[in-house]
């Protein structure tokens, strides 16, 4: 977690919900200020009280809002979670803090520091990659960073393909499919016969 902290980024206690700005970087430690705006007495954790203790947050002051992103936030997910989602068990949806899911859900600057997050209002959620795959479109409330992308999902607005009889189904190769060919070589009856001729011998000896 200390690799992706930046001096002047927040982090907020788990315990009693206060900011603190992160004022230097080592290998091993974090140092941050006890108050949010960077002054008071500056105190130090490892990475696995930061872990424990520690929220990660964007800095309040860069956290901008945008325009409105043209299209739905889409994903695409396993069956298991999808039900879960669509019977209202679920109303999070968690994603890796990688590269591909910041390009997706961040906004950056010139320099590449992420400043805040796509203004996406619905998410559209595919259970797997099948032609006719079911999906549901769903409002997006936010989207936190806390380690791991949290995105907190509103009401369910719209289901598709729910209905499997009228569902589209795959469409056929156009390209006919080639026979199996045999990987074993076909022997003649001669061939055979040699054969078993040889092994008997062995055995004999």
């Amino acid at each position: 977690m200390i690799n992706k902290l930046k001096i002047g980024d927040l982090l907020q206690s788990k315990f009693d919900k206060r900011f603190h700005k992160v004022t230097k970087l080592t290998k091993t430690k974090v140092f941050y200020s006890d108050n949010e705006d960077g002054t008071g007495v500056v105190n130090s954790v490892s990475e696995s009280v930061l872990i424990e203790c520690f929220d990660f947050k964007i800095p309040k002051e860069e956290v901008l809002i945008f325009k409105e992103e043209k299209k739905p936030l889409f994903l695409v997910m396993q069956k298991v979670w999808f039900d879960e989602i669509e019977s209202g068990n679920k109303d999070i949806e968690y994603r890796d803090d990688t590269d591909f899911y910041r390009s997706r859900l961040c906004k950056r600057d010139k320099n590449g520091k992420m400043i805040g997050f796509r203004n996406y209002k619905t998410i559209i959620l595919q259970e797997g990659y099948n032609a006719g795959a079911r999906r549901m479109i769903i409002e997006l409330k936010k989207i936190v960073l806390d380690d791991i992308f949290k995105i907190h999902l509103g009401k369910i607005l719209e289901r598709q393909n729910f209905d499997r009889a009228n569902a589209p189904k795959r469409k056929p190769s156009e390209k006919p499919r080639k026979p199996r060919q045999s990987k074993k070589k076909s022997l003649s009856i001669q061939e055979k016969l040699n054969n078993r001729r040889g092994k008997m011998s062995k055995r004999k000896i």
